[in-house]
């Protein structure tokens, strides 16, 4: 029995955790004004211009990323899912 619970005990894999905390409101500008969930491709590029760059969508579904000068905007198929600030040198 004692090997038993001694062999069970080696083949139970060892999990950690460890959360991490970002600082996400400490972004970039406040005043900063981003892209809202929900609006479509063409309303953002109405908004606020066309991107300095895209990344053609990856995955299933597909994300596609539009990189302005501030912040980056991330598409669901022609829906914003997301819009982060980007990072300044007094951020660091």
């Amino acid at each position: 029995m004692r090997h038993l619970l001694l062999a069970m005990a080696l083949a139970t894999p060892l999990t950690i955790a460890e959360t991490l905390t970002v600082p996400l409101g400490g972004q970039g500008d406040p005043a900063l004004s981003t892209p809202t969930r929900g609006a479509t491709m063409s309303n953002v590029a109405k908004a606020f211009g066309q991107p300095q760059s895209i990344r053609a969508g990856v995955g299933d579904p597909p994300i596609t990323t539009w990189q302005y000068p501030q912040f980056r905007v991330y598409f669901e198929y022609d829906k914003v899912i997301h819009s982060v600030k980007n990072r300044t040198a007094a951020d660091a």
